[in-house]
């Protein structure tokens, strides 16, 4: 299993160096607009992004590092996406098996007669969750949240 999470600007015109500029934060990854196919452009909009992943810790510390690196810039977030319509979102991205078999789960009863189901061996924790400090500044950024699961 692997989870990681990410906070993305996205754009068909604004650009991963236009919006470093404006927040000056330096993005982890960037993808540019028709950079791997013209018509229909792929990928579809510009992208910047800071990412926490690669490390066996909950999904909220990965949420937490992301956002704590982009908050002193939220104004400018809010501008972006208020006065040029960029899109900013967190997503957060679990992999339950990272080689692309089926994941096979350990199973137990409870005493009051419940099937549990849990990962075997090692993993980060599964639960994950945002802090009431954490929907506010997304709020304040007009950012949405998405959340995928794989495997």
């Amino acid at each position: 299993m692997s989870q990681y999470a990410y906070f993305a600007l996205r754009d068909e015109t604004t650009t991963a160096a236009e919006v470093t500029g404006y927040l000056g934060i330096e993005p982890d990854e960037v993808r540019v607009r028709a950079s791997t196919r013209v018509f229909p452009p792929r990928p579809a909009s510009h992208s910047w992004a800071v990412v926490s992943r690669n490390e066996n810790v909950a999904l909220d510390v990965h949420i937490t590092r992301v956002l704590d690196r982009v908050a002193p810039a939220a104004g400018h977030v809010r501008r972006l996406v208020d006065d040029r319509g960029v899109e900013a979102r967190l997503v957060i991205v679990r992999y339950f098996s990272d080689d692309g078999e089926a994941e096979e789960f350990d199973a137990s009863i409870t005493p009051g007669g419940d099937l549990v189901e849990h990962l075997p061996g090692p993993h980060p924790p599964l639960g994950w969750f945002l802090s009431v400090e954490a929907l506010t500044l997304l709020t304040s950024m007009r950012a949405s949240i998405w959340a995928d699961e794989y495997g």
